[in-house]
């Protein structure tokens, strides 16, 4: 019985650890891009980019931005799906 259990909750055990690996990565290279836009726009806000440096600043923000859309329009399904009515299934049998 042993054995069992172990063959089925093994991989419900790493489906978990990812998930919760993968919400933690997001969370922290979003807060690495934040950071470095930040920096790159303290330490050269007085100094005259260059047209590649500008352009790599500008898609560091527009990445930033989608990620953040991605994220509200996630919650936002997430909230929805609990708002709508869905027609229940019919349970007995013919």
């Amino acid at each position: 019985m042993a054995e069992e259990d172990k063959k089925f909750m093994i991989p419900e055990l790493r489906k978990k650890s990812r998930r919760e690996y993968l919400a933690k990565r997001e969370k922290d290279k979003m807060e690495d891009l934040e950071a470095e836009i930040k920096d790159e726009e303290y330490l050269f806000s007085e100094q005259e980019l260059t047209a590649l440096e500008q352009q790599e600043l500008e898609y560091k923000c527009k990445v930033r931005d989608l990620a953040k859309q991605y994220k509200q329009a996630g919650e936002q399904e997430k909230m929805e799906k609990h708002n709508r009515y869905y027609m229940p299934e019919e349970s007995r049998s013919k």
